[in-house]
């Protein structure tokens, strides 16, 4: 139909329903994710009483349960007596309940003492040994670099007198021909 021309195609109308099919897509998906998210919101924040079973609920006029009911708030005489007289049974009992609890903390403060000694004990030896290693380090890089001086002075000396040589070499050599020959 479209021959050599079938690149055209696709512009014939096929692009508006594209467009069309796309921003539809586009709608519906945007409307889900709204709804979802309202969904979720409500129910995470609704109270749930429908949900709640309806004998739970006492009777309008009925007294209350004694699980709702609201203790009588002692009288400030009554909390200033309890406060300052404890009974001596009861500071007894308290001593042995705790006894256990001290020596249980003791034990555990002293185990945490040795063990912070001996990480640092290990610690201390660690470093010595990297600071020997160091002052070895540094004692056999001043070898090397006394060496590398030594070598460069021979070498320096060797190349002063090639140097003496070969200045004599041209003063013989301008004694019996003249002026040097120079090379370009």
């Amino acid at each position: 139909m479209y021959g050599r021309y079938w690149h055209h195609a696709h512009r014939c109308g096929p692009t508006r329903s594209r467009l069309l099919w796309f921003v539809l897509g586009a709608g519906v998906a945007s409307w889900w994710h709204v709804h979802k998210e309202h969904a979720g919101w409500y129910q995470a924040r609704h109270c749930g009483r429908d949900r709640i079973p309806q004998h739970a609920y006492p009777a309008p006029g009925a007294p209350l349960p004694p699980s709702f009911s609201i203790p009588a708030a002692p009288s400030p005489d009554a909390q200033n007596a309890h406060a300052n007289a404890p009974t001596p049974g009861t500071v007894d009992k308290w001593d042995r309940e705790r006894a256990p609890e001290k020596d249980v903390v003791q034990q555990a403060t002293e185990t945490i003492t040795e063990l912070s000694e001996a990480t640092l004990n290990n610690l201390l030896v660690t470093v010595e040994s990297l600071k020997a290693k160091l002052a070895e380090h540094r004692m056999q890089r001043e070898q090397q670099e006394r060496e590398l001086q030594a070598l460069r002075e021979a070498k320096f000396k060797q190349f002063e007198e090639w140097q003496r040589q070969q200045e004599q070499l041209l003063k013989e050599d301008v004694g019996k021909d003249g002026p040097p020959r120079r090379l370009v």
